[in-house]
C-alpha cells in the first residue's frame, strides 16, 4: 500500500511541476529535456519529505493497533463508571 502511495505521489508531483513549468517558461529544446528530470527530482524530494513527516503518525497508528498496547486506545476506566460519578 505504501508503495502505491509513493508511486501516485511521484506521478502527481511530476504532473504538477510540468504544468507549472509549461505555464511559466519555455526555453526551447533544452527545456524539453531538463524539465522532466527536474520534475522527477522535485517530486521525489516532496514524497520523501511527506514520508518522513508522516512516519510518526503511521507509527502511532501501528502502535495503537497492537493487542498488548490496547491501553493507548482508550481509558482504562469503564465509561459507565465515569457517568455515574459525574451525576
Amino acid at each position: 500500500m505504501l508503495l502505491i502511495q509513493v508511486i501516485v505521489g511521484l506521478l502527481v508531483g511530476a504532473a504538477y511541476y510540468m504544468v507549472a513549468m509549461v505555464m511559466t517558461v519555455y526555453d526551447g529544446v533544452l527545456s524539453l529535456i531538463l524539465q522532466p528530470i527536474m520534475a522527477a527530482i522535485f517530486a521525489a524530494g516532496a514524497v520523501c519529505l511527506c514520508l518522513v513527516l508522516g512516519l510518526p503518525i503511521r507509527l502511532l497508528f501501528w502502535l495503537c493497533s497492537r493487542p498488548h498496547l490496547r491501553i493507548l486506545r482508550s481509558s482504562p476506566l469503564n465509561p459507565w463508571l465515569v457517568v455515574v460519578i459525574d451525576k
